[in-house]
């Protein structure tokens, strides 16, 4: 009898010791925050968004030849107060001839007006490379080779009529400052394909304020007749530059 009192005792004991190992390690102590059913859920941080497309700057429109407004040059000293064209005279107009020769040099020496000069005309353009010092317009018109006017025209040579732009001279700059070759309003140079005519269209306002010379060119020779453009030129980093065009019929076109 005291053997199953013993044991019925130690049992009891057992009971008691296993609770009190369970409620231990929790008795007192602040819950984990480690615990799913007392740490509150946060919601995993959103990855940065990728740039929409909308937002990214558009790319500029190319610019269309006939929808910028005109503008009219003003006068310049070198044309005179009042005066559309000015002719030079033979003095006039051999400083100019000198700088329009980096039109041609070195490659295509030869068609440069350096034998038969007939005319030179120069007329006012607008501020085509953002500096100081009137622009102009300059047509020279030659027959092309070193020989004498008597000697080109019997041999029954025709004219060839250069535009090129030019900078005056100014105080700051005794000679003449080559731009750039424009075109050919006319062309005869004997053994050379001729160019697309190039005739003057006027001057044009660009959208960022700066102005432009707009040109149209007819191309009706060699392997390409019937086309015409309309070109957009203006002087970067002091050099005539086409910086658009519209072509208003294709090569060839019926």
């Amino acid at each position: 009898m005291r053997i199953q009192e013993a044991i019925a005792a130690l049992g009891v004991c057992c009971t008691l010791l296993v609770l009190g190992c369970r409620s231990a390690p929790t008795a007192g102590t602040r819950p984990s925050a480690s615990s799913s059913s007392s740490a509150p859920l946060r919601p995993p941080s959103a990855a940065p968004a990728p740039p929409s497309s909308s937002s990214a700057s558009p790319s500029p429109e190319p610019l269309d030849p006939l929808a910028l407004p005109s503008v009219k040059p003003a006068p310049c000293a070198a044309v005179g107060r009042g005066r559309v064209r000015r002719v030079l005279s033979a003095t006039e107009r051999a400083p100019l001839l000198e700088a329009a020769r980096a039109a041609w040099d070195p490659v295509a020496d030869w068609m440069a007006p350096s034998g038969c000069v007939e005319q030179v005309s120069i007329s006012c353009a607008t501020d085509l490379d953002g500096k100081a010092g009137d622009e102009v317009v300059g047509e020279i018109r030659y027959i092309a080779g070193t020989e004498p006017c008597a000697a080109a025209r019997r041999r029954g040579v025709t004219s060839t009529r250069a535009l090129l732009a030019f900078v005056p001279p100014t105080p700051d700059s005794a000679g003449w400052r080559l731009l750039g070759l424009i075109g050919y309003d006319g062309f005869e140079v004997p053994g050379e394909e001729s160019p697309a005519t190039t005739q003057l269209a006027g001057f044009v306002r660009l959208p960022d304020g700066r102005t432009a010379l707009r040109v149209t060119r007819a191309n009706d020779g060699g392997d390409c007749s019937g086309q015409r453009l309309v070109d957009l030129l203006t002087a970067t980093d002091g050099k005539l530059t086409e910086i658009a065009s519209r072509e208003l019929r294709a090569c060839n076109a019926p």
